[in-house]
């Protein structure tokens, strides 16, 4: 058995590390984004106004921690 989450729980990992943070009393950490939350942009360069339409697993991850951060 691996020790990495599966694909399915990927989705709600970005939540359980956010919840983690504010159970351990951790107020404020840096958060670093990535390209990979726009896919393949129509065009560049890359802005935060840019839609975000991440085509990997891992621009996902990124992009659904973004929006917890933001909520």
């Amino acid at each position: 058995m691996s020790s990495s989450p599966s694909r399915a729980n990927w989705p709600r990992l970005p939540c359980t590390l956010l919840n983690a943070t504010v159970d351990a009393g951790i107020s404020k950490f840096i958060f670093s984004s990535s390209c990979a939350v726009y896919g393949a942009p129509e065009q560049l360069p890359i802005t935060e106004t840019t839609p975000r339409f991440p085509l990997s697993p891992y621009g996902q991850t990124k992009a659904a921690f973004e929006d917890a951060l933001k909520s």
